[in-house]
């Protein structure tokens, strides 16, 4: 595959435009520009960002435009893997993003959609987490306890009132100190986003990391307690995380008396709740009910399991919008 990615400065979208039509948009002027077919694009999964896939093997990434730069680290973060011996979707072209609409598109191939085992993205996590820390690219440390205060208090009213907002932010504090408490591994590689929904099964058995947005510098925790925390908010079948330790070699359930575990899996629920309140003040309000689930779910200190919706049930309606 090849390509320009010379960025563009296409008018910028209105601000009362759809966030799925503006991003739509913004693909329809970056594909042109990149010699790419945009027609029948198939949305995949709206979030951080909207992903489509394209014809010709291609997936397409609309991003906000204040991402460019981080866009850019991504690409660099994956050439980088893939020479060390770690699948993923190789960026399209230079891997340059394209700026279209106000808004900021990528490409990589597509490899495909049969998702990996829990024990398939485990081997794939310990190769990721065995090579030497990935330097030079400008990769964060990774840190969800100042990023989940920042979302807290960027939360709309209309969403959270502002006494659940301190009690969310004082859980958030009590979480911060029990995390500092604890004496981590080395730093490492970590993904930051572990889900089988983030990998692909290879044709070659092997198993490819995709989604490198919170590819990150620090403790593996996050990604080791990926599966556990699936089984206990989400109702996932207890063999998830058997197939995990199994295949990664380590439960981080059963470490320092389940201290680890138990401070991880609050601020991935924090983080889990909080993808939801905000995807619903962007376009998606069929998914504030599980939102406000969830928050009453944290505020009530309630002990798993949670019997939260699966992890991403905007994944399948999404995969739904094929209009092009």
């Amino acid at each position: 595959m090849s390509a320009t990615g010379t960025s563009t400065a296409a008018p910028a979208r209105s601000t009362h435009q759809h966030p799925a039509r503006a991003a739509r948009t913004a693909l329809h002027h970056a594909a042109a520009l990149a010699g790419l077919d945009p027609a029948g694009a198939q949305l995949l999964h709206q979030g951080r960002n909207f992903v489509f896939r394209l014809r010709g093997g291609v997936i397409a990434k609309v991003h906000h435009r204040r991402r460019y730069a981080d866009v850019q680290r991504d690409a660099r973060a994956a050439q980088a893997l893939l020479a060390a011996g770690i699948p993923t979707a190789a960026p399209f072209g230079d891997g340059r993003p394209i700026t279209a609409g106000g808004l900021v598109v990528s490409f990589t191939e597509d490899l495909g959609t049969t998702e990996p085992t829990w024990g398939q993205l485990a081997e794939a996590a310990a190769c990721l987490h065995h090579i030497p820390p990935l330097a030079g690219l400008g990769l964060p440390l990774i840190d969800k306890i100042t990023s989940a205060a920042r979302r807290i208090t960027l939360l709309p009213s209309s969403v959270i009132s502002e006494t659940e907002r301190a009690r969310l932010l004082a859980l958030l504090t009590r979480t911060a100190d029990a995390y500092t408490s604890i004496t981590w591994p080395a730093p490492r590689t970590v993904h930051g986003d572990l889900n089988p929904g983030n990998g692909a099964l290879l044709a070659s058995g092997g198993t490819a990391l995709l989604d490198l947005e919170t590819l990150s510098i620090g403790h593996p925790g996050f990604d080791q307690a990926a599966a556990a925390f699936a089984r206990d908010a989400f109702g996932l079948d207890p063999s998830v995380h058997e197939d995990w330790v199994d295949n990664y070699g380590y439960d981080i359930t059963t470490a320092a008396g389940g201290l680890p575990y138990r401070t991880i899996s609050m601020l991935l629920g924090i983080s889990a709740y909080l993808f939801y309140a905000e995807l619903g003040t962007q376009g998606r309000p069929e998914v504030l009910p599980q939102a406000r689930h969830r928050l009453d779910t944290l505020l009530a200190n309630r002990q798993f399991p949670w019997d939260w919706a699966p992890a991403n049930p905007v994944r399948a309606a999404a995969a739904a919008g094929t209009a092009g």
